[in-house]
């Protein structure tokens, strides 16, 4: 479906813009350290979205849990043979939205999209016994692979409309998930997209989490709101250059406004 090519495009691109990519990566390592230091059981930490690793501080998290789950539906050959020296980090290789098996089926039988599966909104199967769980750079970034893939449908009965209220429900269930858990846990994620000129002026604001809201100011607030509404505590704020100018456009750059969220069990 796609998740191999865009860890392998997420492990380039990094390496490209190393330099740019850097201070993000750090802050999301500390956000981590942060709130796993201030856990009082350190039994067990499960970390959704580990992907190749770029953002998670995996040495400290084995020295301070008993044990370090890790969640995602691929993992490099590259990374598997980084965690081989850490004897207390499991990898289980999981579809965190739910839906690739249902599309998939749908795909092979004459490419025909019937209908949308409904994302993943329970993780309980997962976490048992867990004492931290943590969302790591991952939740508007569900809804990614199954939406390009649907590209590849030659048939597709569903209205545009309809498509995106799935890309954002993949978010909302993601979030749902998660308060379903009976443990502290910790989201870090991108929720606003800002496109700069070469004078650093902004001259667009998009939301990442919610498609079809039209002014930043309104976008910003829902996704806010919505966390705060459900009991989540925003304790760092930052801007990551994920493209700076001449990598997707040489007149603009573009920032993405993230934030590390707590809550408790």
């Amino acid at each position: 479906m796609g998740y191999l090519h865009e860890l392998i495009s997420i492990s380039h691109k990094a390496k490209r813009l190393e330099r740019h990519w850097r201070p993000h990566l750090n802050r999301t390592r500390q956000a981590i350290l942060r709130i796993a230091n201030s856990t009082p059981n350190k039994d067990t930490i499960i970390v959704f979205g580990s992907g190749v690793l770029l953002d998670a501080p995996i040495e400290e998290l084995s020295n301070m849990f008993k044990k370090v789950i890790l969640l995602d539906i691929y993992h490099t050959r590259d990374t598997l043979k980084k965690l081989i020296q850490y004897k207390n980090v499991t990898v289980l290789p999981r579809d965190l939205s739910g839906i690739a098996e249902a599309l998939w089926e749908q795909y092979k039988d004459g490419k025909k999209l019937r209908y949308l599966p409904e994302p993943l909104s329970t993780y309980n199967s997962l976490t048992k016994n867990v004492s931290l769980a943590v969302s790591l750079n991952l939740l508007t970034q569900l809804s990614f692979v199954p939406t390009v893939f649907l590209s590849r449908f030659k048939k597709i009965s569903i209205t545009q409309e309809a498509i995106s209220c799935w890309k954002e429900s993949f978010c909302t269930a993601h979030i749902k998930a998660l308060n379903g858990l009976d443990c502290p846990k910790c989201i870090v994620t991108d929720h606003e997209s800002l496109c700069k000129d070469f004078s650093g002026r902004i001259i667009a604001r998009n939301s990442t989490v919610f498609e079809d809201a039209n002014h930043i100011s309104e976008s910003a607030d829902i996704f806010l709101q919505l966390m705060e509404k459900n009991g989540w505590r925003r304790f760092d704020c930052w801007q990551w250059d994920i493209n700076p100018a001449g990598e997707k456009s040489k007149d603009m750059a573009e920032q993405l406004t993230v934030s590390a969220f707590y809550k408790c069990g």
